[in-house]
């Protein structure tokens, strides 16, 4: 009998309350894998595996389908890891040929924003921008670095810079980041960068941070400060967003660029409070604080370029950008990017695609904020779809949802391996195998058989 924990571990000490301080990490999800006729399982499953898989070599393979969704306009690219070198190499490739073919305006990373806004200044020529594509991946510090700062990840900047060289500003390429957890870059930024816009909103919104900012830095004290004393700071935040949303226009006609920043930070803000004060409760709040700040700032992103025609690609997990509807996550009413863009903008207009490995090696660390390690990735455990996945005689293949939707061996859930920034492989069957539905999940599916670790870059250390 399988079931999902609650995802936010909390302790009750001495009648008080301390949130871990893996506080809101998406891995303090756990799930039991789905039990069964784990041989049958695997043998049926595999079997259909063989039959719709298509081979592929390198990234041009993926053309076929790339054709497929060519009116797609929201296309998100996941990972099984957030340390595997394979899933960032190949979503560059996939992301070069779609901005290539004009169809895409903007990559969104599941990282932070005033970090990726350095990255963003270099690719686009801002006067003061970085030097390199190393100097504007290293403004990536917090914990774990190794997300964005690693060498994977300079070739793909460099290149986007490149592209954007001789081409005209507005339709330059841009690349955001959609997270929360860097809130207080925010709060230390966003009052400066208001001020060059108006003096009075730089007030305002030094004013409407000043209740968190005094828990900068520690938010598990907030966390303490709204059980213990009822401390609640979404008020003056939230009149901080409602005085940006009465005078947008105006500020949208002096600086669209700026104001974008300006709200943007606002919008970190107010969506890491709620994500920090609702962590204490036993439901899904917290998570889906941070799955709809996700979903909103990409949408942000699409108004911004051109809400009728602009394209974007989003970067994140796969238990993000996978359907949560067809996981256990849906089960207890957790939302995620992918749901939250199919249900939004249709389910035609979205193509999610997912990664996934059976073996190989791994960036993560053993607990939160702990020095990266690069660990073994364990054989899957049978009755799992990585287990099927290991039984075919492909190295690497591509999968279309469609046709996996034909298969009554995908029609039921099966365990799916996903590897966080925190990863014990000794601890995989308590709770690194999503049951999933995998059909419903996504829309296509890229498989390797062995992967190798991601490599941090050699200045940041990726701790």
């Amino acid at each position: 009998m399988s079931r999902i924990m609650r995802y936010t571990e909390v302790s009750r000490r001495k009648g008080g309350i301390m949130l871990h301080r893996a506080l809101g990490m998406p891995w303090l999800l756990t799930f039991a894998v789905v039990a069964g006729s784990a041989a049958s399982v695997r043998a049926d499953v595999a079997d259909a595996l063989r039959e719709i898989a298509q081979p592929i070599e390198k990234v041009e393979d993926v053309t076929p389908l790339l054709e497929k969704i060519k009116d797609r306009r929201h296309v998100l690219l996941g990972e099984a890891s957030h340390g595997t070198h394979e899933y960032y190499v190949w979503r560059a490739g996939i992301s070069r040929m779609l901005i290539e073919k004009g169809r895409a305006n903007f990559i969104a990373v599941e990282g932070d924003w005033d970090a990726a806004r350095h990255v963003h200044r270099y690719i686009t020529h801002h006067e003061d921008a970085a030097d390199s594509a190393r100097e504007a991946l290293a403004n990536f510090t917090r914990w774990p670095g190794w997300l964005w700062a690693n060498e994977e990840m300079v070739e793909l900047v460099e290149w986007m810079r490149e592209y954007n060289e001789e081409r005209d500003a507005e339709k330059r390429v841009g690349f955001y980041g959609i997270d929360i957890y860097g809130y207080e870059r925010s709060l230390e930024q966003g009052p400066g960068k208001a001020g060059a816009l108006d003096e009075a909103l730089k007030e305002k919104m030094a004013e409407g941070f000043s209740c968190l900012a005094r828990y900068a830095g520690d938010p598990q004290a907030y966390v303490m400060a709204t059980a213990r004393e009822g401390v609640d700071c979404s008020t003056s935040i939230r009149e901080l967003v409602e005085t940006l949303r009465e005078d947008a226009e105006s500020w949208r006609e002096r600086d669209r660029a700026q104001f974008l920043n300006i709200k943007q930070h606002a919008m970190v803000v107010k969506s890491a409070e709620a994500h920090f004060r609702t962590a204490i409760r036993q439901d899904a709040e917290s998570w889906n604080v941070r799955a709809r700040h996700f979903f909103d700032t990409y949408r942000r992103l699409i108004d911004f370029y051109g809400e009728d025609e602009a394209r974007g690609i989003v970067w994140a997990h796969n238990t993000h950008i996978g359907d949560a509807r067809a996981t256990q996550m849906g089960d207890m009413g957790m939302l995620n990017i992918g749901q939250l863009a199919r249900q939004h903008y249709g389910q035609d207009h979205v193509a999610a695609i997912g990664f996934g490995t059976v073996r190989g090696t791994v960036i993560a660390a053993l607990q939160w904020e702990g020095p990266r390690q690069t660990m073994t990735i364990p054989d899957p455990i049978a009755g799992t779809l990585e287990a099927a996945f290991d039984q075919i005689e492909r190295d690497q293949a591509m999968f279309w949802m469609e046709d996996a939707k034909e298969k009554e061996a995908f029609s039921r859930r099966l365990g799916h391996r996903a590897v966080g920034v925190t990863y014990n492989p000794r601890q995989e069957r308590q709770g690194n195998f999503v049951p999933t539905v995998w059909p419903e999940r996504y829309d296509a599916f890229i498989f390797f058989r062995e992967t190798k670790a991601l490599s941090p870059l050699a200045e940041k250390g990726g701790d």
